[in-house]
């Protein structure tokens, strides 16, 4: 049948307003298409070299030195009982403002990794300082203080700050605020007992409480050979793997520490050292890692780098609170570090790179404290890794 003309312009309006809305059709399905894509964050990369991605590290579920915390963390303590300058000042403060708080304290020596530990109490809104002279003499590793309720469970309390001012052997001086652990469940809650009946686990797998770090690294270190108007600098590392218990019968990180040493020109090279526990002393030294050429040839005089590093080997750990064990693959670092340069002398915290996201467990031993939350916080069910 023959249309009109009137007909044939109708069918033709009728085409193009079909077409005109299939077109904006497709440009809001792709629009949509793009919104969505933006609104999806990218993972982050893993870093060349390094295990992990850093991701969980940028997001911020890791231990951190500049928040409060139902877990600390001093990378390093030192005292020595015949001398009058080298110790360490810890302290330690509960900045809740209506709850008081008792904190289950362990000092883990570093070249036998034995524990000893103590209760502290703190009331509401109190601090309070100690001397390793006095409570540890002659002993140098690190501290753990850990929060816990009227049972001696590990308790959810985010109030918990404190720093460690030290004088070291080798007359550098710092200043090291205390990596704080954020417990991540909801509620005044408390770990359970685990299976055993003598030891709570506390999970840093980024549901319980924050990651551990896997990788670190320390910004800057000077040269350590000094020549003609460069001084000499003397940069030193305090590294080490958390123990996974805190009992007697504790097993701790037997392996190596992988450096990636980079100059002030971007060329890289690499060195390793043995980790047991923590760094042994004659291995402080940034210059113990080992490099080809060496390390004073890598950053000659008057010249900086910097070095990124992380745990290489295996280790085992409780997987839950049951008594069930998972075999990790190298193993969650802390680290501080110094430098003397001249009439400079300081120390940080290392910055950590990435995440240890297979997740980890400390374990501690239950007993009831003097003091404490007056209110009895129930378990949860615990968690896993």
């Amino acid at each position: 049948m023959r249309t009109s003309p009137r007909n044939s312009n109708d069918l033709y309006a009728t085409s193009c307003k079909l077409l005109l809305q299939a077109c904006v059709a497709i440009i809001w399905i792709s629009g949509l298409g793009i919104l969505t894509a933006m609104a999806q964050p990218a993972l982050a990369p893993t870093i060349p070299g390094l295990p992990g991605r850093a991701d969980e590290a940028a997001r911020g579920r890791v231990v951190s030195d500049n928040k409060l915390g139902s877990v600390l963390f001093f990378n390093y303590y030192v005292s020595e009982p015949l001398s009058s300058t080298v110790n360490t000042r810890l302290s330690f403060t509960n900045a809740n403002p209506s709850q008081d708080i008792a904190i289950h304290l362990f000092f883990v020596a570093s070249d036998t990794c034995n524990v000893a530990d103590f209760y502290l109490c703190l009331t509401k809104n109190q601090t309070t300082t100690l001397t390793t002279a006095d409570l540890d003499p002659g002993v140098w590793g690190y501290v753990m203080a850990v929060a816990v309720d009227s049972q001696g469970l590990p308790t959810s309390f985010n109030y918990l700050g404190g720093e460690a001012y030290i004088v070291t052997p080798t007359a550098h001086r710092l200043n090291l605020p205390a990596l704080a652990a954020a417990r991540l469940d909801n509620g005044l809650v408390s770990s359970p007992l685990n299976a055993d009946g003598v030891s709570s686990s506390m999970f840093f797998n980024g549901a319980q409480y924050d990651f551990l770090p896997q990788s670190m690294m320390i910004d800057s270190f000077p040269s350590q050979i000094s020549a003609v108007g460069s001084p000499l600098g003397d940069t030193r590392m305090y590294i080490y793997s958390p123990l996974p218990t805190l009992y007697p019968g504790s097993s701790f990180f037997r392996g190596n520490l992988f450096f990636l040493v980079f100059d002030d020109a971007e060329n890289g090279y690499s060195g390793q050292l043995p980790l047991s526990c923590y760094l042994t002393s004659d291995k402080h030294r940034i210059t113990s890692v080992r490099t080809v050429p060496n390390l004073t040839s890598v950053v000659p005089p008057g010249r900086t780098g910097w070095v990124r590093f992380f745990a290489v080997g295996s280790m085992e750990v409780i997987s839950n609170t049951q008594g069930a064990t998972k075999q990790l693959d190298g193993a969650p670092i802390l680290s501080s570090h110094t430098s003397r340069l001249s009439s400079y002398t300081g120390g940080r915290n290392s910055r950590y790179l990435s995440a240890f996201t297979q997740g980890f467990s400390i374990s501690i031993p239950v007993s009831r404290p003097d003091c404490g939350p007056t209110d009895l916080r129930p378990p949860l069910n615990g968690s896993q890794i």
